[in-house]
């Protein structure tokens, strides 16, 4: 069988499909697998013993599509109408997908959407067609060898940002507050803010005067903070990709969550620290009132975390 596979745009949601690929490899062993992805997803997963191939997602794929994936188990992991429509325009044989966005009429297998359900599981529904029910298999990511770092002393490594926008994230002023009860405790323990080149100058504001406490922010390539969050003993995150990182590297994990479904696209594993206010989740990329989902989680909390996972 070959397969061809659209992954999904988003580190987070890219890490949650993982099991997608392994449960495919289980039940075919000597198929081809294909992934076609955009160029940081293809990074991520670059190293994923259940790919085949990837294919870098870019203008023109519609004649290489019809050339060498006409006979192809196309699946569809975006939701959106233009992976649809380049399946179809590309004669992928048998298009698989959730019939959302209006698509239904570009697939051969459209299904219908799951609304309640974890993303891990809901993307495992889209191999219904191929007689693979769910399973508790968790996201993994994978390294070799050659990339692996090891820091000097324990680390615990913190993500302070979110790409969806700032609803998602912990006060910075409360990141300062953790920061310095970390140091202040824990002698022995470094402490690593990441995230991109845009957050690099808020965090070393941040952590300014803190003593061992570093700035890796849009200092590393995906590869290089995959490597580095593996290395941390433990990772504290807001609802972000690289949270998911860490929970897919099976890394002690405390999760941040306001505006999002920690029920939905939760990690696989880790202590959810949330607060039910009345409206959360709201799914807003910024909070319109006075940020009560993240406000009410206290520094203190947070560090209780800390000291009860912090081996």
């Amino acid at each position: 069988m070959k397969l061809l596979i659209r992954a999904p745009n988003w580190i987070g949601d890219a890490v949650m499909a993982t099991p997608v690929f392994s449960l495919l490899r289980k039940k075919y062993p000597s198929s081809s697998i294909a992934v076609l992805a955009k160029p940081h997803i293809i990074e991520l997963l670059q190293h994923d013993p259940s790919i085949d191939s990837f294919i870098p997602l870019k203008r023109d794929l519609v004649p290489f599509l019809q050339a060498n994936y006409c006979d192809a188990e196309g699946l569809l992991l975006t939701n959106s109408f233009s992976s649809a429509l380049l399946f179809y325009k590309g004669k992928v044989k048998n298009r698989i997908g959730f019939s959302t966005h209006h698509r239904t009429f570009l697939l051969n297998t459209p299904l219908q959407r799951p609304l309640d359900e974890h993303q891990i599981i809901e993307y495992q529904r889209l191999l219904q067609p191929f007689d693979i029910e769910p399973g508790d298999e968790p996201p993994a990511l994978f390294l070799h060898d050659e990339e692996k770092v090891q820091f000097p002393n324990k680390t615990i490594g913190i993500h302070a940002f979110a790409a969806y926008g700032a609803a998602k994230c912990w006060p910075l002023s409360s990141f300062r507050q953790l920061a310095e009860q970390i140091a202040d405790s824990y002698k022995d323990v470094d402490i690593i803010f990441f995230g991109d080149a845009k957050s690099h100058q808020a965090i070393e504001k941040t952590i300014s005067g803190l003593p061992r406490t570093y700035n890796l922010a849009g200092k590393t390539s995906l590869r290089e903070l995959i490597a580095s969050i593996d290395a941390t003993s433990l990772f504290i995150s807001n609802d972000s990709g690289p949270m998911h990182i860490a929970s897919a590297l099976g890394k002690p994990l405390i999760a941040l969550f306001g505006s999002t479904n920690s029920k939905k696209t939760g990690p696989y594993q880790a202590t959810i620290l949330e607060k039910h206010v009345s409206c959360a989740p709201c799914m807003l990329r910024r909070c319109p009132i006075d940020f009560r989902c993240m406000r009410a989680i206290s520094v203190d909390e947070v560090f209780q975390s800390v000291k009860d996972l912090l081996c």
